[in-house]
């Protein structure tokens, strides 16, 4: 799956698209969407929102 830093890396550089995390890791958006909804990631995903705001 996903590795937590990597994703939190992609998030950092400025991916934020399903389909740019998806093509980040060459995995489809689906198994993007199940890391995303995992609970180590739920965190990390609200503090991104917020820099976007």
């Amino acid at each position: 799956m996903i590795p937590r830093q990597k994703l939190k890396a992609a998030l950092a550089a400025g991916a934020r698209e399903t389909w740019e995390l998806a093509e980040e890791f060459g995995v489809t958006c689906e198994i993007v969407q199940l890391r995303l909804s995992l609970n180590d990631c739920q965190e990390l995903i609200r503090s991104y929102r917020g820099q976007e705001d």
